[in-house]
């Protein structure tokens, strides 16, 4: 992400976990995933659709067209479209209710616990003038 990101962190104070955040954020999608991986795949295109809202235009196409790409090199063009229409969908999604989140996505892993899914995601700051406080 080039000069954007500012510090990786885990759990900044005053904020809310970012894991709680990542599973709101894909709550409305949660009834397609019925097994882990499936779960997994929806955190993926989650995570790409979030990290692509917070840059310009031009580089969400291209993020996006890389990643579904290298997801699904196998997969019909059909397949790829519809994925990356769900993710421009997220990202609307991310936009309109959580637009005021700026960090990226680093890096994050789920677990199944037996019960649910444990998710834990790191999280970086969008280097910015602003002051985020």
């Amino acid at each position: 992400y080039g000069g954007l990101v500012k510090d990786v962190i885990i759990e900044p104070q005053g904020h809310e976990k970012m894991s709680d955040i990542l599973n709101k954020f894909i709550e409305p999608y949660l009834g397609t995933a019925n097994n882990i991986d499936q779960h997994k795949s929806l955190l993926m295109m989650g995570a790409i659709a979030w990290n692509a809202s917070l840059l310009s235009s031009d580089e969400q196409e291209e993020m996006i067209g890389s990643a579904t790409s290298e997801m699904l090199a196998n997969a019909p063009a059909e397949i790829q479209e519809d994925i990356q229409s769900i993710i421009k969908e997220l990202i609307d999604r991310k936009n309109k209710y959580f637009g005021s989140i700026k960090r990226f996505i680093v890096d994050y892993t789920v677990r199944d616990t037996g019960r649910d899914y444990h998710l834990s995601v790191v999280s970086s700051l969008i280097d910015s003038e602003e002051d985020e406080n």
